[in-house]
C-alpha cells in the first residue's frame, strides 16, 4: 500500500501519521505543519502515555501488583502502580518538554535555524511512533 493512497483514508490524522512514520517516516516528518502550536506532538505524546497507562499499568495496579525492584518513590509498594497510572501520562508530557528543549537547544548550538513547536511535534511524534 503506497503512503499517498493511503492518506486518503479516513482515518484520524494522529493514526495516519503514526502509520505513515512506520512506513516511511521522512514523510511523516515533512508532512507535519510548518505553523501553529505544537498540537500534533501533544496529542501524540499524550495518546502514547494513556495508552500505555491502560494497556500496561492499569491492569498491574487492578492485580495488585508489586513492582520487581524497590522505587525510590515515596509510595508504599502495594500502591505504586496505582500512583503510576495517575502520574504517567504528566511525566510523559513533561519528559516531551525536556527532549523539545534539549533537542532545539542541540539545533542552536550547531547554527541551525529551527522553529521550537516544529522540533516539539518531531519529538512528539518521535516518542509515539515506535510505541507498539
Amino acid at each position: 500500500m503506497s503512503t499517498k493512497g493511503f492518506a486518503r483514508t479516513r482515518l484520524p490524522k494522529l493514526t495516519r501519521l503514526w502509520v505513515q512514520g512506520a512506513l516511511h517516516p521522512v514523510a511523516a516528518m515533512r508532512s507535519l505543519p510548518d505553523t501553529g502550536p505544537p498540537r500534533v506532538g501533544f496529542t501524540a505524546v499524550l495518546a502514547r502515555f494513556t495508552v500505555q497507562d491502560l494497556a500496561q499499568t492499569l491492569p498491574l495496579a487492578l492485580l495488585g501488583s508489586r513492582p520487581f525492584t524497590p522505587a525510590k518513590v515515596p509510595v508504599r509498594p502495594e500502591h505504586h502502580y496505582r500512583a503510576q497510572v495517575i502520574f504517567l501520562p504528566g511525566f510523559g508530557l513533561a519528559e516531551w518538554l525536556l527532549m523539545s528543549g534539549a533537542a532545539q537547544a542541540m539545533l542552536r548550538l550547531t547554527g541551525q535555524q529551527s522553529d521550537v513547536r516544529r522540533v516539539m511535534d518531531v519529538i512528539g511524534l518521535g516518542m509515539l511512533i515506535p510505541m507498539p
